[in-house]
């Protein structure tokens, strides 16, 4: 987030379906807490019910800002995650609450809190139950991830000056390992972070961004907003932080290996993302700095070097960094090469690249029509799905400013649904179209938005959202758009590689098109969406195959998917 004191940036093995008996209904109450989020035009229509009242979710991100100190830490916020951590057949929420901040004193956490989804839809704060311990200091970001292949998604929590790593123990309860794991060595400003394979040895590593240098003897009188008005500083007052890579040795603990691997020694990471990004098998990193070069680490063999500058991701399209914060891995034109969606600062648009399949990229954001946002928006959480249903993925991004008196735009900004006008059918070149709420709707609400996630909450096949603000309720959205199609979410299970199979390839492969998906580690930001991918057959198209290639190069082939919202596809192996 660039602020400047002048210018404010997946033989096959068929696991299981979502029968009728177990699937999830609605909510009985569904009626909204305001009008539904609507909009139509030539992409169609889309359909956003806030139903957070009546789910029951009360979570709040509080940045300590009450105290006054205007401390660059205020500025971050913070994500949430999902995951099934009991395994019930159901998305559960888990959502970092902040801290409280003392002048010249300790940063405190406040409480994590874990929401378990009930069979109506609604939502059940159960923490103190599941036994998640309160965080020693301020937090921010999630990332979920099976650490130990057991089965049970573990939850990683970052935040200022450590981790905190809560191990799943398969009984509804968590349990603090940061310790015994070895995860304690970090004691850096952490934001986003990601689970990945990165050694191929089927256990997950874990990549952690860390921030800048702020410390209460580094906390300069700063004017970014009004002119004589003290406010919160930018990030170019601060040396960056080195990010951090963990290796799991597969016996519980976790070695820092980031000078082996080659990790740059500064940076000033906010998102990050694990996924294939050149067109091999192997897990690749690409990482949003804030106001200095993105990196994007290819993974051949250790050392990693950054090649985001020569790959054509580092910078924007007049070669300067931007304020990067979100992240995603899609395929925005359906050419079946995966392109990269970054949200930036103020003064800046965000970056779309689009991929060639080897590891290069073009600047796209031009030619789609992202510039026509303009350059007002301080943009965060971010997705990519296909919210509709046509074959094509949407994006969505949170907005929200980070100084206090900002004088280009607001601090409460409206949060952006952007139609893919993409069509296999067609040649005509994808474009973006911002789509318009009615009043009243969380669209066309304001908010200091953060945390941004995609996942099917209904099982009803289409992908629904969950936000999180500063100081402000998060949000819970479900999908009612018109189906131009039908949706399905497919978990795919390692065997010989990593359970949660990041980096794992899907292609649904129909009569008239090749849809590509892919199981990434963190993106977002600070946010974690499941570990699945989510895929659509067009109204009017018909399924031939759905083929799977696995991250250690092993294939797999299904001529025949079941009508259900939800599939398990387990990896071939001893």
């Amino acid at each position: 987030m660039t602020f400047r004191p002048t210018t404010l940036r997946w033989s096959l093995v068929l696991l299981a379906t979502i029968s009728a008996g177990c699937q999830p209904e609605r909510p009985t109450i569904v009626a909204p807490t305001s009008s539904p989020s609507v909009a139509s035009d030539a992409c169609g229509s889309f359909v956003f019910t806030d139903i957070t009242a009546e789910a029951g979710l009360t979570a709040i991100y509080d940045n300590g800002e009450d105290a006054g100190s205007r401390s660059i830490v205020e500025s971050i916020g913070g994500g949430l995650g999902v995951l099934d951590f009991d395994r019930d057949g159901r998305w559960d929420l888990i959502t970092p609450s902040g801290g409280t901040i003392t002048l010249n004193g300790p940063l405190t956490g406040l409480p994590t809190q874990l929401w378990r989804q009930d069979a109506q839809g609604g939502f059940h704060e159960v923490s103190s139950q599941a036994a998640v311990l309160s965080p020693a200091t301020l937090t921010h970001g999630i990332a979920c991830g099976d650490y130990d292949n057991d089965g049970f998604t573990d939850i990683l929590i970052t935040g200022f000056d450590g981790l905190q790593l809560l191990q799943n123990l398969g009984d509804g309860s968590f349990r603090d390992c940061t310790a015994e794991t070895g995860l304690d060595a970090d004691t850096l400003w952490s934001t986003s972070a990601a689970w990945l394979d990165i050694d191929a040895d089927g256990d997950l590593d874990l990549y952690v961004a860390h921030y800048v240098d702020w410390a209460w003897n580094n906390h300069p009188e700063c004017f970014a907003g009004l002119p004589g008005v003290r406010d919160v500083c930018s990030p170019n007052e601060f040396n960056g932080l080195p990010d951090s890579l963990f290796i799991n040795d597969g016996s519980g603990r976790f070695r820092d290996e980031s000078r082996r691997w080659g990790l740059k020694q500064s940076g000033k990471g906010l998102g990050v993302v694990a996924a294939q990004l050149d067109g091999d098998d192997a897990v690749d990193l690409y990482v949003a700095n804030d106001t200095v070069e993105n990196a994007l680490y290819i993974n051949a063999s250790p050392p990693l070097h950054d090649q985001g500058l020569i790959r054509g991701v580092a910078v924007d399209a007049r070669g300067v960094p931007n304020g990067s914060m979100g992240l995603a891995v899609f395929d925005f034109n359906n050419d079946t090469h995966f392109d990269l969606w970054v949200t930036n600062y103020e003064d800046e648009t965000c970056g779309l690249y689009e991929g060639d399949g080897e590891g290069g990229y073009l600047w796209a954001t031009d030619r789609t029509g992202v510039n026509a946002l303009g350059t007002l928006f301080v943009a965060f959480g971010t997705v990519a799905g296909d919210f509709d249903l046509d074959g094509d993925e949407d994006l969505s991004v949170v907005n929200g400013h980070v100084i206090l008196n900002p004088r280009k735009s607001e601090r409460r900004q409206l949060p952006l649904f952007l139609c893919n006008t993409a069509r296999p059918q067609t040649t005509l070149s994808p474009r973006f179209v911002r789509q318009t709420f009615p009043e009243g709707s969380y669209f066309a609400t304001p908010h200091r938005g953060r945390g941004l996630v995609a996942f099917d909450l209904d099982r009803d096949g289409d992908l629904d959202l969950a936000s999180t603000h500063v100081k402000e309720a998060a949000t819970l959205l479900r999908n009612d758009s018109p189906p131009q199609g039908r949706g399905f979410t497919v978990q795919l299970i390692g065997r010989t590689v990593n359970r949660d199979a990041i980096g794992t390839r899907v292609t649904l492969e129909t009569d008239r098109a090749r849809y590509v998906r892919q199981v990434t580690g963190g993106g977002s930001y600070l946010s974690q969406s499941p570990a699945v991918v989510h895929l659509a057959i067009p109204t009017g198209e018909q399924f031939r195959r759905l083929q799977v290639r696995w991250p250690d190069g092993t294939e797999q082939q299904l001529e025949e998917i079941p009508d259900a919202p939800f599939i398990q596809v387990l990896q071939p192996g001893p």
